[in-house]
This record gives structure tokens, sequence and C-alpha cells, in this order.
């Protein structure tokens, strides 16, 4: 043992890092720098520098080790196995040669190694062979070998501090080829590999290239395929030096190619020095995206510098073919004939074709079987499963052998356990995580053979696949079949094989024999990149305008040849060619100029733009304010155009079926039977605005609104695909549980977050928008109700109901039930109780009341006091009653910090008269509410009856609206306006909405979009104040009908169809003021 402790501490002292800068400038031999004690029972040394070298040594399967974590001795007496990517192979010999690792620290005189019997690693800086001369056998010195004809550079020329993040003891040939370009330049660089080949790495070099060269505050964004892109302000924008681009060949992809493409270009035009650094899957035109980056220096392939003076310009290029594939990849095609075109029984006659597949190509190891929809993954697993049992009835070999009941973990999903006792699982978004998880857990043990899943497992998720197949290339989009993405399907098949896992890999692709061409050339690496910009340019061109406010044609041309598409435009004009250009050898510029001329002309005509003729004639074009919204926003123009269409003074149905309509939820399908089930959910009582029939994406994503499922899932599984809207959003703001509304059990569900999630982080947005819409054309009705239904969805309760309580830690529809029984209806009420009746009600141990008034308490709560000055109201001829009104606005609740869940909450006062006539609207962040706020302005009164309401309340809060109102006393009728004047006049001027915060001392105007995860509560106490009342309740106005009769306000729940009749027939008098009504949850509009 002491020997062992001798040696140990020897190589100990030989590792430590010495005392040095980042350039290696030491003064003293690393064995004197440092002297610390090292414990060999804990591994653990004292008096550790803060970056201390690891020692790795081989294992047995060929894996490298850290030292530490392995005794003494099975470290001296451990034989190398080397990595092939990594060493050259040690020559045969009668006796086994000891050998070590190191993958990372300073460098080792080998001489201090000779008398304990380590051998030193030679990298590219040290290519001379060593036979250490000692007491120990002669041994063979392990070199970094050449691998593709790349010399390999060893992880420990780096710099200390970033050696740790390489668990590696060299970088393999994709990563040393374009070591020296990414650490030594600041070159921009594309890179294509294929999948596998450790491209990730490249990303880390240019990011220490930049603290290198920049420091600490310095910024790396990376963009990822599956990512939103990320936004921030100009502040960020300029401290951003490296843009990482992961699947640069996304640029293909509608929607998120376009997305790309600007991102990179506006990064380009507004970044400060920022080095772009792209990877890309095997394409035939990387070349046109290094051309696109640009780059002071030329361009590489194959880790030789060109000089191509055609693109002076171009970033550097390293193209990497299948050969650099750390696992080879089989790739097999199977394409079959489909004479009917029917791609749903194609497929179905696939399923049939699988288990075969897996017996011929497997060996026994696991095969990941991806398929377009959940449904048919079922499908695929179960017919799999029914050949599985032939086999053994018939006593013949399986692909895999049936697990036993210890090697399975449990599921919740009964189905997916039956299928799971043969070695067959599914995997999809619509199972529960835990379901997902324990299969994810199972794959890996071995204990499942074949998995089918969709696309959740294609990115990111290393499953140790040896075998993938693709059934189909086609996918559901909502409303018909499309083909695959190249993303996808490259993803797909990038799966088999991963290095960590196997030596090799297969994959195999089920499709028709039409798509055999396309598929063979797309998996080859054999299919150009081409720009989808053109197919989205009004949106991203109206985008540009917005940031510019003001521009001549000249400069949005300019900026077009800043995108990918003018780099393909030039090469391939024919492909872009639009109304028009028609001609297959389109000139690239006719092509140009009728792209950017047919977007200018759309926004033109929607109103998003105007256009200025100048004295040069080159064209001024400005951005309007709905140009703004619809940028400020992020909407699809068709959504905008939509909501510019909605009537004057629409009330809560009208704007909830407005924003249901909107593209944003085209990508909401229906699965199987999910019509049927949402045909239940219509008929709850509950749903205020139930639609017609249950049809389209809209009626679907209403109900999801307008319902909420019990326990915190939000929506049934099975209404994962949609085209409905109108019922999502209903489904949520209700308070009513899923088995309530649909009346089955909870084994005849399944659950799913990702449609409501899906619903609720886009509502808001477009709610926002209209909001805004509304102000521009100052209709005081529609800002209301649209400012109401803000409240309530992002709150994800009906504003002023009991369910407004599961806003609230810990409290969830049971308990807000049992709350409210307990007179406990909003917020206020449960601020004001004691903890321990809420632990009594709700059966609940301290300090769980506690927590929960906290959590009440953290949310806004106002106050607000409105006042006519009275020394200026006077009465104008022709008019009415002007004058200025005081309104002071008071945020009571100091717990409140303004911010929930990470995003700015905002109050809103909104000033309007009776008749909804808007006079004022101010928007700002709560957290500057830390004083009470008074401000003025002016309002007109034009009929005696005409009253001014303020409703003050928290756009991301539902139930914290407030209201006040007042009306001028002293007048007299003829004072007002006749009905022949009061239609044509218009009110008073009043300052704009710029303008109005700004008469506060610090009540600076402000407007964010938040992403609408949080939730509300109610809003209650007002100030008593002179001249005003306060109701917490908005009141019933009397409409008056063509017939002269006025409309019936009550609140009926059944109606019989006379009842119905006189309904539609109105009344002779305005009914009744509403008496106290039912549980607010459970009436309709």
């Amino acid at each position: 043992m002491d020997d062992d402790n001798a040696l140990y501490q020897s190589v100990e002292a030989l590792l430590r890092p010495a005392e040095e800068d980042y350039s290696h400038q030491s003064t003293q031999p690393a064995t004197q720098q440092h002297t610390r004690n090292f414990d060999l029972e804990s591994g653990s040394a004292g008096g550790a520098p803060p970056h201390r070298a690891p020692l790795y040594f081989m294992n047995e399967h060929g894996g490298l080790q850290p030292a530490q974590q392995a005794p003494l001795r099975a470290l001296t007496h451990v034989w190398s196995h080397p990595q092939p990517e990594c060493m050259d192979e040690l020559p045969q010999r009668s006796s086994p040669t000891p050998a070590f690792v190191f993958g990372a620290g300073p460098s080792i005189d080998p001489a201090n190694l000779a008398s304990t019997g380590f051998v030193e690693p030679h990298f590219e800086h040290s290519p001379r062979q060593h036979s250490i001369a000692g007491s120990g056998p002669k041994t063979h010195v392990v070199h970094a070998r050449q691998r593709h004809g790349v010399q390999l550079q060893p992880v420990s020329i780096l710099p200390d501090i970033f050696r740790p993040l390489f668990q590696f003891p060299a970088f393999n040939a994709v990563q040393s080829t374009v070591f020296d370009t990414m650490l030594k330049s600041d070159d921009n660089c594309v890179v294509t590999a294929p999948t596998g080949a450790g491209k990730t790495a490249i990303f880390e070099f240019a990011i220490i290239r930049m603290l290198q060269n920049h420091g600490v505050n310095a910024k790396a964004v990376y963009v990822a395929p599956t990512k939103a892109l990320w936004q921030e302000g100009r502040a960020i924008f300029d401290k951003v030096k490296v843009l990482m681009i992961d699947e640069v060949h996304i640029l293909r992809e509608r929607q998120r190619g376009a997305r790309v493409e600007v991102l990179v270009s506006r990064m380009k035009t507004y970044g400060d020095n920022v080095r772009i650094v792209a990877l890309s899957a095997t394409i035939p035109n990387a070349s046109d995206i290094a051309q696109w980056l640009g780059s002071s220096g030329g361009s590489s392939k194959n880790g030789i510098e060109l000089s191509d003076a055609t693109v002076p310009s171009a970033a550097k290029l390293f193209e990497f073919g299948e050969e650099f594939r750390p696992c080879p990849l089989k790739k097999y095609i199977y394409a079959y004939p489909n004479p009917t075109g029917d791609l749903w029984s194609f497929n179905h006659t696939l399923n049939s074709k699988l288990l075969p597949m897996i017996t011929e190509h497997a060996r026994r190891r696991p095969a990941l079987i991806f398929v377009a929809t959940r449904k048919m993954t079922v499908q695929a697993a179960e017919a799999i499963a029914k050949e599985f049992k032939i086999l053994e009835e018939r006593g013949q070999v399986t692909p895999w052998s049936r697990p036993s009941a210890n090697q399975l973990s449990s599921y919740i999903d009964p189905q997916l356990h039956d299928l799971a006792r043969v070695g067959i699982a599914v995997h999809h978004a619509g199972l529960d995580q835990q379901d997902r998880q324990a299969v994810e857990r199972d794959f890996r043990s071995g204990s499942i053979g074949a998995l089918c899943a969709t696309s959740t497992l294609a990115v990111g998720v290393n499953l140790p696949a040896y075998l993938v197949i693709v059934k189909g290339t086609k996918k559901y989009d909502g409303s018909k079949m499309v083909d695959l993405t190249d993303f996808d399907l490259l993803q797909a098949i990038g799966r088999a094989g991963r290095p960590n896992y196997d030596r090799e890999g297969v994959a195999c692709i089920l499709t028709e024999e039409r798509e055999r061409k396309r598929i063979s050339e797309l998996v080859q690496g054999g299919t150009n990149v081409e720009s989808v910009l053109h197919h989205e340019l009004i949106e991203h061109v109206n985008a540009e305008l917005t940031l510019r406010e003001r521009t001549e044609e000249s400069a949005i041309q300019e900026w077009l040849e800043s995108m990918f598409l003018f780099v393909r435009m030039q090469k391939n004009p024919s492909h872009y060619a639009v109304a028009g250009v028609t001609s297959a050898q389109a000139a690239f510029s006719e092509v140009k100029a009728a792209i950017l001329s047919n977007a200018l002309d759309k926004l033109q005509e929607h109103g998003f733009i105007s256009r200025e003729a100048t004295s040069d004639c080159s064209g001024l074009i400005c951005s309007t304010d709905l140009g703004n919204i619809l940028s400020k926003y992020y909407l699809g123009l068709d959504t905008l155009h939509r909501l510019t269409r909605v009537p004057r003074n629409a009330k809560t149905g009208d704007i909830l079926e407005a924003i249901c309509q909107a593209e944003e939820w085209k990508e909401l399908r229906f699965g199987s039977g999910e019509k049927a089930a949402w045909t239940k959910v219509k008929g709850h009582e509950a749903i205020r605005f139930p639609p017609a029939k249950i049809t389209t994406a809209a009626d679907k994503v209403t109900l999801i609104i307008q319902v909420r499922q019990k326990q915190g899932f939000w929506l049934l599984n099975f209404f994962y695909v949609a085209s409905s809207r109108l019922s999502v959003l209903q489904a949520t703001l209700a308070g009513v549980t899923i088995a309530e509304a649909m009346e089955c059990d909870k084994g005849e569900r399944n659950h799913s977050f990702q449609d409501v999630h899906y619903v609720f982080e886009r509502a808001p947005r477009i709610l926002k928008a209209l909001l805004d819409v509304a102000l521009l054309n100052a209709d005081g009705g529609t800002v209301k109700s649209a400012f109401e239904l803000l409240r309530s969805v992002s709150g994800r309760a009906w504003d002023g109901t009991w369910a407004t309580l599961r806003q609230l830690e810990g409290i969830g529809d049971k308990s807000a039930r049992i709350l409210a029984d307990a007179r406990l209806t909003d917020l206020t009420s449960v601020m004001d109780c004691t903890p321990d009746r809420i632990e009594v009600l709700l059966n609940r141990k301290p300090p769980f009341g506690k927590k929960v008034i906290e959590s009440a308490k953290a949310l806004p709560r106002f106050a607000v006091h409105i006042e006519l000055q009275e020394q200026s109201l006077k009465a104008v001829p022709g008019r009415g009653v002007c004058g200025s009104v005081s309104a002071t606005v008071e945020q009571q609740q100091k717990e409140c910090k303004g911010r929930r869940f990470g995003h700015t909450m905002f109050v809103v006062c909104l000033a309007l008269t009776s008749d909804n006539e808007l006079v004022d609207f101010r928007k700002m962040p709560v957290s500057k509410m830390s004083k009470a706020k008074t401000y003025s302005f002016r309002v007109t009164f034009t009929k005696p009856s005409q009253s001014l309401i303020l409703i003050v309340g928290c756009s991301e809060v539902s139930g914290t609206a407030v209201r006040a109102d007042v009306r001028p006393q002293g007048f007299s009728p003829q004072d007002f306006p006749g009905p022949a004047l009061l239609y044509g006049d218009s009110p008073c001027e009043d300052p704009t909405a710029d303008e109005l915060m700004a008469e506060t001392a610090s009540g600076a105007r402000s407007s964010t979009t938040s992403a609408g995860d949080a939730r509300s509560l109610p809003t209650l106490n007002t100030a008593d104040c002179s001249r005003h009342t306060v109701q917490r309740k908005e009141e019933h106005t009397h409409e008056k009908m063509p017939n002269g009769n006025y409309k019936c306000n009550h609140q009926c729940k059944k109606e019989s169809g006379s009842q119905l009749k006189a309904k539609s027939a109105g009344g002779h008098r305005p009914s009744s003021e509403l008496q106290k009504k039912g549980k607010a949850g459970e009436r309709r509009h």
C-alpha cells in the first residue's frame, strides 16, 4: 500500500497545473508550485488549485474514465484499449502494455515518469516516438493518429480554464480541421458535416475565441431550429459578438427558414462586428450560404484554403462527407407502389413491413420507428405486437426477447402497459409525462426492443437506436398530407448509430415509388437549399419598414439584397418567379423587382404602409400605425386584416369569435373522435359562447378557452388535433373540469398540455393587437370588451368569478369551489381572511393558509378616485358640457412587486362614457405604481344621462378591475346638443395616447407583449370620493331595438320556444336591474 500511495502522489504532483496565466508563461516548474495531500479513500485533494487537470484511463470497453473514479490498483493494472478515433492501435505483444491517457493538463516531461512506468501520450505538438528506459518492461507510446489525413488536435493545447469543457483527450477529424480557423481567426464560417460528427464543439470554439477577445461581458447567440426566436433590446445586440446557427439547412423550410434568414441578416446589419458560425448537414450548395454570410477572408474546402475570385467575400467553408461520420450509417430506401394514391391506406399497409424489416436489419438491437401521427404510433405498435406473438406461438426466433415484469417500469396508460409486456412501446407528446420518461428509460435499458414514435424523439434525443425506420415520408398538417420537411427526415435517420452507443447504424426509409428519387437525393445530400423568404416577404418587409419608420424604396431593395434569397435568385431566378414574370428563364432583375413590388403593393393596399413621391422619383415609404401593430405583435397579415374588420362596439362574444379565426391556429388539428367529445363540451351550461357546430379550428379554440380540466390538465389529449377554435378558450375560463363537461371517465381520455399551451401562448398577443386597433379607431366599446377578455384569458378565468381564485398558489378547482361556498369569492376576501380559517375549510395544515394569503397579496389591488373639476365645466353651444376630470389611481398592495412568473404586469386605465365613447387610455407597469398617480384629461358630455366611467385593472391578472363613474350636475337639458347634432359631432380634443402618462412625474407610458402564462385575481376596494360612485360590476345598459322595444337583459339558463320568441321581440319597458345571481361561473351571457 505504501508503494501505491507513493505512486499515486507522484502522478498527482506531475498532473497539477502550474500557477500560470492563459498564455502559459509560468516562472516555476510545475512540480514545485503546489504541495498538497491526496486522500486515497475519498479521492479528494487538499489545497487544490481552482482548475486541476483530470486524469483519464481507458476502461475495458474502450471508453475514457476519470482516474479518480477507480481504485489505485485498478489504475496501475489497466491495459490500454485506445479509441480508434483518437489513437493509433498498439502493436500486438505477448503481454499487455500499461498506458494512461491524460485528457487535459500541462505538458509532462517523460523523464519524470520513467521511474513509475507511466507513459506520456504524444500529440501533434509532440510527434516524437519515445521508448522509456526504466525498471519496467519496454513500452510503446500512444500517438495522436491521423484521421482522414487530418492530424488530430489534443484538448491539452487549450488554456486550462477551457479544458474541462471537453471530456475526451483529442478532437476528432472534423473538429481538428476547423480548429485553427475557429480559435485563431474571427472569420465567419460554414461547416457541413453528417449528423453525429461532433459539430456542436465548433460552437464552443467560437465562444472560447469570443471570450478571449472580448471578455466575459460579450454575448453569444445560439439559434436552434426547434426554439422560438428570442429578441431583446438594442443594448443586448450591441453586446452580441458571436451568432451560432445550428442546422442552417432549415433555411429551405417555410416559416422557420424565413425567420432565421431575416434574423441573421438583421444581425449582420445592426450588430457590431458579429461573427457568424453556421453548421449544417451535408448539402450541395453550402458555398451559397458562405457567400451570403460573407467574410473578409477566403473560403476553405476539406480544410484546404481556396482562392475563388468569384466569391471574394464568402465566409470560410468546410465541407465533410459521410466518411467523416463517427458511426458508419447504412441507408436503405424501400419504395412501394401506391396505385390508388390513398396515403392513409398506404401507411396502413406499411405496418406489415415493419417486423420483417426489424428482423432483417436490427440484429437483436433496439429499433426506433418514426411515424406521422400519434394514432399511427399505436397502430404500428399493435401490428408489430401481433406479428411478434405469432412468431412466439410458432416457436420461431424473435428479433428481441420478451422482457420480464421486473425489467419494466410502471405505466399509467393501460394500453402502453400491455404493449411493453412484449417489448414494444409508443412515444408521443400526448402521453403523460411520467409515461414518456418511463418509455425512454426502458428503451435505454434494452427492455423495449421496438419503439414507435412521432417527431418528439427525432430532434435532440440520443436514444440507443441501432436501427431507425421512417414509416412514410408524409405528415398530416391539419387539412392534408404533406411531405416531411428535409430537416425532420434528416434528423430522424440521424438517430441511428449514435457514437455513444454503437459502432454503426442502419436507417430504412419506407416511401412511395414516385418519391424514391427525391428521397434518395435528399438523403445523399443532393438537394439544394433554396430560400423560402419570398413566401413570407410581406410580413418581414413590414417589420423592416417599422424599424426604419421612414425610408426610401431603394433602401429596402438593398435590404433584400442582404438576404440568402438574393444569392439564390441570381443562380435560380425561375424558382422564385411570381405573377407577371412567367418566363422559365426569367431574368434575375425582373424577379427581384416583381417580388418586392408585390410585397409593397399588398402592404399599401391594407394600410400598413404609405408611399410618397419625392423629387428624385426614388419613392419614400412610411410605416403606419397598423404596420407597427403587425410588427409589434408578430401577426400574420390575414390575422390583422380580420381584426380591422371587427364591428364597432363589439361584445365579448364577437371578439372571442374574431380572435379564434386567426391564422395563428392553423397548426391545430382534430384527432380521432375529438369532434364528438367537443360537441359534449359545447353543450355544458358553463360555456357562455357555444359555437353552433364543431367543424373548424376556431370552434375548438373557443371551447379550450372556456373549459378548464381538473388537476391542472388543461385539455383532453384526444383534442390534440383540431380545426376548431371557439372551444379551447372557453374551456379554461369557466372553471369546469373536462370530466364534468364531457361526462367521461379518466380512462377514456388522455391528458395533453400542448393545445392549451399553444392557444394561451398566442391568444393574449392577438387580443392586445385587437385592443390597439380599437384604440386607433377610437372604438371605446371594443376597447372595453377586449380589455375584459384580455384579463380573463391572461388569468385563465372569467373576470369577476370564483374561478379567479385558481390563480392563487395551491388553489385548484376543488379548493376554489370550497372557498367560494364559504363566501370567499375573490382575492380581497382571501386577503382579509385568517390563515387558520383557510386551513380549516380546505383541511390543510399550517402554513398553507399563510402561503395562500401571501400569494393573493402578491397581486395588484387598485383604488380609483375621479372628480369633475367644477371650475372647468361649462356648456358649449352645439357640443355639450365640456370640462376636465382629475383621476387618482393607487396600487394598494405593497407586497406586489410588479412581476408574475417572470413577466411584467401592467395597469390599464380606460376612461369612456356610458355609451362607449372613448375618452382616455393609459398604460404603465405596475412596478411604477409605488405611489398614487394623479392625472387629468378632458371630457365632453353630449347627453343629460351620460356619465364618465373609469375602469382600472391589471391586463395580466383576472379579477383586478375596479371602476368609478361620475356625472355632471347642475346643467339643464338645453345645455346638451339635440339628437340631430349628436351623431355628427366629435368630442373635445383630448391628449394622444403617447401624451397620456407623460402628464405625471413618473408616468412614462410604455407597452410590451408578455407571455400569457400569468394568472389573475379579482379586484375590489375603491376610494370613496365626492361626486362619484364606485361599483365592482359594470352595469347593464338598456338597448333599444329597431321595433321600439327594449332588449332583454335577463341571464336565462334554459328557454322554451315561447320564451325565445318573447326575448327576441323585446319589451315595452327596460328590464329592471338584475338581482343577485347564482354562481357567476355557471351563467350564460
